[in-house]
């Protein structure tokens, strides 16, 4: 028993349980993801415009990402473990 007076094996097992959901929920996002998801999410987040080519830059961004073989993690994720590298905001990076 914890100090709550909570017993520790179903906490363990109830994490376990949520561990093995994630796990799920991660294999189906892998399989279901798509570059225009991606990103419509890009988008979502408010990066827009066009690079000097007349490229959208969303579509560099996930194209980049893609050709990574790292779309299945999520440009969001991508972009936020990014931003708390740097410690710089969105615009910046």
């Amino acid at each position: 028993m914890s100090k709550l007076k909570l017993d520790l094996s179903l906490i363990a097992q109830s994490r376990s349980f949520a561990s093995q959901i994630a796990s799920n929920t991660q294999a189906f996002i892998d399989l279901h993801t798509t570059p225009s998801v991606e990103r419509a999410i890009v988008r979502l987040l408010g990066i827009d415009g066009v690079d000097s080519f007349d490229v959208p830059i969303p579509n560099r961004i996930v194209d980049e990402v893609f050709l990574q073989g790292k779309l299945g993690y999520g440009v969001s994720n991508i972009l936020a473990s990014a931003m708390k590298r740097r410690n710089q905001s969105l615009a910046q990076i």
